[in-house]
């Protein structure tokens, strides 16, 4: 009884302490201006023993430096850049753990760390955001072939910047600022600065507009790429996850992996697409291999690829 009440105790006082540490970065983030924002920050990253630091690039971006120790030397290992606009959520992904660890917590999150990838091998980042993914790949450091799909405005041009900056990788990059669904054309879009965005009407959004929408099927065939195998595709799309596999159905047999992100995220009742998606891989001949919990994360394997 003392253990599990020291248990309760123990959640209970973390729960606290993080709320109120997203408190504090938020009023940083949203209400400093730049010189307080940086010394806050860099403050707050430090405090974390976080070898990230931030530095201002333009009133549009902030760059993000992550630094390691090599031989007793300090070393630039990767800079990033996020728009300033979007400040609150950067610090809350990178202050405690970095810019590395970030990808390395997206490929735990979605067992992509299950995958071995090879040379040449195409991947398909549906909802690329910040670019945790990228990140994980180009750690890597084999050469690939990386499709990002981003329809945020702030965040496509965040994403493009970073990765158009960097001259050392060995990947080759497509960046798509349309989002994935059913079928091509333009539908609403709701955002939030605060949090993820979906063409799916949801609760909380700050703005609606329009944007550009394609199927994967379309994408796929307009970069030349029909017919080719597509080693993983990361599907995360705010609840509009079957969408985005309706409108991929004719190129599945081609998809070896998906890593999707399945939890309830589905418009004004937050519905859960795990059923939905999960019925329609299987019909074509996908499996489950992994299963993450409580954030509803499935990786499937296509049973048609060896």
């Amino acid at each position: 009884m003392f253990k599990f009440s020291s248990s309760l105790l123990k959640q209970f006082v973390g729960g606290i302490k993080n709320s109120l540490i997203y408190k504090i970065r938020l009023t940083y983030s949203k209400k400093f201006n730049n010189s307080f924002f940086f010394l806050a920050s860099n403050l707050d990253f430090w405090l974390n023993k976080n070898n990230t630091r931030i530095t201002f690039t333009n009133k549009n971006f902030d760059n993000y430096k992550e630094h390691i120790k090599e031989k007793k030397e300090k070393k630039e290992n990767l800079s990033w850049f996020i728009s300033s606009s979007l400040r609150s959520r950067a610090v809350s992904s990178y202050a405690k753990k970095g810019l590395s660890f970030s990808g390395h917590r997206l490929a735990i999150n979605y067992s992509i760390e299950n995958i071995t990838f090879n040379d040449s091998d195409k991947v398909v980042d549906c909802g690329a955001n910040f670019g945790s993914l990228w990140i994980y790949l180009n750690n890597l450091g084999i050469p690939l072939t990386y499709i990002g799909i981003e329809p945020g405005e702030s965040e496509f041009q965040g994403l493009s910047k970073s990765i158009n900056f960097q001259n050392r990788t060995k990947i080759s990059s497509y960046l798509i600022k349309k989002a994935l669904g059913s079928k091509n054309g333009k539908v609403d879009f709701f955002y939030s600065e605060e949090a993820d965005s979906s063409i799916i009407p949801y609760k909380g959004y700050s703005k609606k507009y329009q944007i550009e929408t394609t199927t994967l099927e379309s994408l796929i065939n307009n970069l030349g790429f029909q017919n080719k195998k597509i080693k993983l595709l990361k599907l995360e799309a705010e609840g509009a996850e079957p969408e985005v596999i309706m409108g991929a159905i004719k190129v599945l047999k081609n998809i070896e992996y998906i890593a999707a992100d399945l939890g309830p995220e589905r418009g004004l009742n937050k519905k859960c697409t795990m059923k939905e998606v999960t019925n329609l891989l299987l019909q074509n001949n996908f499996e489950i291999i992994d299963f993450k919990y409580p954030r509803i994360c499935i990786l499937f394997k296509n049973n048609l690829i060896s």
